[in-house]
C-alpha cells in the first residue's frame, strides 16, 4: 500500500508515523518513508503505463490454439491438474 491520503493505508501509515514521532522512533519513520515512497513509485508506474501507453491502431488478433471440449480450461471449478496436484502428490 502506498498510503495516498484517504485510503486505508494512508489512515495505517499516519498512525504508524504519530507514533514514531511520539516515541522518537527515527529509523522505523525513516524506514516508513523509504518504503512509502517505494510503493508510490511502483503504482504510479503502472498508472501511469495504462494512461500514456502507445495505441496501437492495429487490430488485435485471436490465437488459433485449439481447445480440448469441456476440457482443462480452469474457470470456476478448475482444471483436473489443479486437483490432481493436491490429491496425488505423487503424480
Amino acid at each position: 500500500m502506498a498510503g495516498i491520503p484517504l485510503t486505508m493505508g494512508f489512515i495505517a501509515k499516519f498512525y504508524l508515523f504519530a507514533a514514531g514521532v511520539q516515541g522518537a522512533l527515527w529509523i522505523l519513520l525513516w524506514a516508513l518513508v523509504i518504503g512509502s515512497a517505494i510503493g508510490i513509485y511502483y503504482y504510479l508506474r503502472i498508472v501511469f503505463t495504462m494512461t500514456r501507453g502507445e495505441s496501437s491502431d492495429a487490430p488485435a488478433t485471436a490465437s488459433n490454439v485449439p481447445m480440448e471440449p469441456g476440457g482443462d480450461g480452469g474457470g470456476v471449478r478448475g482444471g483436473r491438474d489443479s486437483l490432481r496436484c493436491v490429491s496425488d502428490p505423487t503424480d
